[in-house]
């Protein structure tokens, strides 16, 4: 995978003939796994040099190497005529995490499978098969943590919500937050940054407003961070809350969040308060 955590392609390698056999018309076929397409422009043949010791080395780069890929079957078809020497097949495959479901924060393994076949006698035969796997993790939808940052002179916790992380496509997306008892949320501390750490702007870049009533109609969440628009990356909310002099003995501070959103094929989807632990979530309805 390109990224240890929500990677969006996946670099697979295929060894050809280690045994050097002679084989007429050989191809090497491949079918992707669901949630898996070519990369276009991606499929590359080198010649594999083959050491007294076993071990393989990449030889020279094959110009313009014959291939095709079906969009609908997902079968690629490499095609390297009468050979009796090995080769190396190198290609990345986009991910389409919709596609097959995969859950924000879990892991999720990608089989593959790749046949070497010829022709003997006009009649095709199969010479080997080779099996691996990828297995990738996608990213969070949304997660939280606090850090008690008290000195002398204040008591407070710094707060830090991490969203997007996975980097879906939606629109028009909210965050409400709700400080937990004994807690007093200090709005001058409100900032929002992009996936580079840069200081997005209030009033350009995105909207504060007062929070909407609690869902048991007790109170209110403390703000609502608001982007418009078409949003692809993650992007992250720091800020602070005063601990009260009569509350700064407990060892524990709880703080509800919650988000909603547009996805780009749904309709509208919204999640209910939570401590910042990221929700599991059906692709229809995104609920966290």
């Amino acid at each position: 995978p390109d990224n240890a955590s929500n990677p969006k392609n996946i670099r697979w390698n295929i060894h050809v003939n280690l045994g050097q056999l002679s084989i007429n018309d050989a191809m090497v076929k491949d079918v992707l796994a669901p949630g898996l397409s070519l990369k276009e422009n991606s499929l590359e043949v080198y010649n594999l040099i083959i050491n007294t010791d076993g071990t393989t080395k990449r030889g020279t780069k094959i110009d313009s190497p014959q291939y095709t890929y079906d969009e609908e079957t997902k079968e690629i078809k490499v095609l390297l005529g009468n050979i009796n020497k090995a080769y190396e097949i190198v290609y990345r495959t986009d991910i389409d995490y919709d596609e097959v479901s995969v859950e924000h924060g879990k892991l999720f393994t990608f089989e593959n499978s790749a046949k070497l076949v010829g022709t003997e006698n006009d009649i095709e035969k199969e010479y080997g098969e080779a099996n691996s796997t990828s297995t990738v993790k996608r990213g969070e939808i949304i997660t939280k943590s606090g850090k008690n940052m008290s000195s002398t002179s204040l008591k407070k916790i710094d707060w830090v919500i991490k969203v997007n992380e996975a980097e879906d496509t939606v629109y028009d997306r909210w965050d409400e937050d709700k400080s937990g008892d004994g807690l007093v949320f200090m709005k001058d501390t409100l900032k929002v940054y992009d996936k580079q750490n840069k200081l997005l702007k209030e009033g350009t870049d995105y909207t504060v407003l007062p929070g909407d009533d609690l869902e048991d109609g007790k109170g209110k969440y403390d703000f609502k961070v608001i982007l418009k628009g078409r949003i692809t990356s993650s992007y992250t909310i720091k800020y602070s809350t005063k601990i009260q002099d009569h509350k700064y003995d407990e060892t524990v501070f709880k703080n509800a969040a919650r988000i909603s959103w547009i996805p780009k094929e749904f309709g509208t989807g919204e999640g209910g308060p939570g401590s910042g632990e990221p929700g599991s979530g059906d692709p229809n309805k995104r609920i966290y």
